[in-house]
């Protein structure tokens, strides 16, 4: 005979009926999630074009930009981590603003998000286009050609599940993460045409016309921290 303690230890209490809130279980660990957010910011793409269009805004206060969005995202991430605790759903972030102010708020971040994932989408061919045509833009590769390689290598790699995934994100993301470190201590010990200046933690380059538009920049580059 059922009694409600053990109707609730079933597939719908649990979240693993198709109509569940929850996620399939142990498909991924604590080094596959990390890969997964970590590769979402992209250090490289980043580095290759989110910096650039940032100092074109504000100049040598680039990195004052990158360090107020960290903290702002450190602020963020403490709340956000807090709330994964008390709430497991699959909805994500979007599920935690229905908790708080309703559906109406929640349906409307949703909506946001989206329009911002699609633009952020069509922003990353513009630039990758851009970025590209110095290597395939002067004729030795077809464009075509390219193109449908990486459309065979997604379906592929779509089939093989995000377990296949996760392990080559690990591996990417490490020679990524390598190839970003040694630019970064190569120009640390070179420094710049002018030595080494902190000019640009200046209050008033960081306060500047652009510093809005620099901030805005710098905590695009760090999306993906949500997931």
């Amino acid at each position: 005979m059922s009694t409600p303690e053990t109707m609730a230890e079933g597939p719908a209490a649990t979240g693993e009926s198709a109509g569940g809130g929850s996620l399939a279980r142990n498909k991924l660990g604590v080094l596959g999630i990390t890969a997964i957010v970590v590769s979402a910011v992209a250090p490289v793409a980043v580095l290759a074009a989110g910096i650039p269009v940032i100092f074109a805004v504000q100049g040598a206060a680039t990195p004052a930009m990158f360090i107020i969005a960290g903290v702002l995202y450190s602020l963020f991430a403490v709340g956000y981590i807090a709330m994964s605790r008390h709430m497991v759903n699959a909805g994500g972030f979007v599920a935690y603003i229905d908790r708080a102010f309703g559906k109406r708020a929640a349906t409307a971040m949703a909506m946001v998000t989206l329009l911002f994932y699609f633009a952020s989408i069509v922003a990353f061919y513009a630039i990758s286009g851009a970025v590209a045509a110095g290597t395939i833009g002067d004729g030795s590769l077809s464009v075509p050609l390219v193109t449908f390689a990486f459309l065979i290598v997604v379906a592929v790699l779509g089939v093989f599940g995000v377990s296949v995934n996760a392990r080559l994100l690990v591996i990417l993301l490490t020679i990524e993460t390598v190839a970003v470190i040694i630019l970064d201590v190569a120009l640390a010990m070179k420094g710049g045409p002018e030595g080494y200046s902190f000019a640009g933690f200046a209050p008033s380059a960081v306060l500047g016309a652009g510093f809005g538009v620099g901030l805005l920049l710098a905590m695009v580059c760090y999306s993906g921290l949500e997931a």
